[in-house]
């Protein structure tokens, strides 16, 4: 595929084969080979706005930082279910242009990234991540506490596909599960953190049949937050959970 895509285009484009199923030893091969100014990462089921490295380009200078994400909204191949668009499940949050973020803001999804932070080999994604996700907020996180700076581009926006397959409220949970029980993994997360998901299970857990008679919607969204919290405490008694539906 790669072969033919060269022949018709007439971009440099160099093809690497990572051979085991880890993105984020995938992701270091690329930041391993990549000796450019910039780079940018997206995701393979978005399509940006037309202008969108202009944008990101523009506000990097503009703020002189060190790298730039921006939005990625929901386009639904065919029409989803009422409950998730009444719950705004895939809409994610959103900041003003020029805000600057925090790790936990932070994502590869929609990113121009200045290339000489990854000139330091220990600025790459850690491979525990690499089945389980979070691997892309964990660098962010690194890269923050060493001092780098990201700004946000509201208007460097990327549509990310979504199929019917993902209208499914067990595609959902299993994220959520799966999410959660990655945790652990996070050097922040602690004691304060697991009395937190012990309040917000218990909480939960008490609105949601309530929920499930008035309010479907909100039923599924508190739901949903109610099953990364069950993840996050399996973690603590020794379960993270890998999904091999969703490896890579």
């Amino acid at each position: 595929t790669v072969e033919e895509m060269i022949k018709t285009i007439h971009y440099n484009i160099e093809y690497y084969n990572e051979k085991k199923q880890n993105i984020s030893l995938a992701r270091n091969m690329v930041l391993d080979n990549a000796k450019l100014d910039l780079l940018a990462f997206i995701d393979d089921d978005e399509i940006p706005v037309d202008n969108w490295l202009l944008l990101c380009l523009k506000n990097l200078e503009k703020y002189d930082c060190d790298g730039i994400l921006g939005p990625v909204k929901p386009s639904y191949i065919t029409t989803p279910p009422k409950w998730i668009i009444k719950s705004k499940i895939f809409e994610r949050p959103e900041h003003p242009t020029g805000h600057k973020l925090d790790a936990d803001q932070t994502r590869t999804g929609n990113v121009l990234n200045e290339g000489k932070i990854f000139i330091d080999k220990d600025n790459r994604f850690d491979p525990k991540f690499g089945k389980t996700g979070g691997e892309d907020k964990e660098l962010f996180r690194k890269l923050i506490n060493k001092g780098f700076n990201f700004f946000w581009c509201n208007e460097a926006v990327a549509y990310e596909k979504i199929p019917s397959e993902r209208f499914k409220r067990s595609y959902f949970l299993r994220f959520a599960l799966r999410s959660g029980s990655t945790t652990l993994l996070d050097e922040n997360f602690n004691k304060k953190s697991i009395f937190r998901s012990i309040i917000a299970f218990l909480g939960y857990s008490f609105i949601l049949p309530f929920l499930f008679i008035f309010k479907h919607h909100l039923f599924m969204k508190y739901l949903i937050k109610d099953v990364n919290h069950i993840g996050k405490l399996l973690a603590v008694c020794g379960f993270v959970l890998v999904d091999k539906r969703d490896e890579f």
